[in-house]
């Protein structure tokens, strides 16, 4: 069985709060045509600050109900808070980023650069969506 990601991103504000959902794969249950684990949803903390202390207020208490488990696969969106809070709590943990949010922070550099936008589509598609990009490999080389 592959062990799942657990996902913990800040999805949305409500005004004065911060509502931070933790989701993972159980792949122990699948869809039958796609054989794709299904999609859970786990603890979610609703909060006023987004800031580290908040994310490892979560983060400490998901540990605790993994018994200490320190090794684990965390996909976020990469915000320093939650980098921060992730490396805090589980040191020895793999700390994915999401792809939808690093193609956004590479385009907003690029426009920073003042890159064209035929540029930046070109580098863009060369990055991620051509067949050849590394995050299109279907092997570990």
């Amino acid at each position: 069985m592959q062990p799942s990601v657990l996902c913990n991103n800040t999805t949305f504000n409500l005004g004065r709060f911060f509502v931070t959902p933790i989701v993972f794969r159980n792949t122990a249950v699948q869809y039958r045509k796609t054989k794709k684990a299904l999609i859970f949803i786990g603890p979610t903390m609703i909060h006023y600050r987004d800031d580290a202390q908040s994310y490892q207020e979560l983060l400490d208490y998901v540990r605790r109900e993994l018994n200490n488990c320190s090794t684990l696969v965390i996909g976020s969106d990469g915000t320093k808070a939650i980098k921060k809070a992730v490396s805090s709590v589980f040191p020895d943990s793999t700390h994915l980023y999401s792809t939808r949010h690093v193609r956004q922070n590479i385009e907003r550099q690029l426009m920073k650069c003042r890159t064209t936008l035929d540029e930046r589509r070109g580098l863009l598609e060369l990055m991620f969506d051509s067949s050849e990009s590394l995050i299109q490999s279907k092997t570990k080389e």
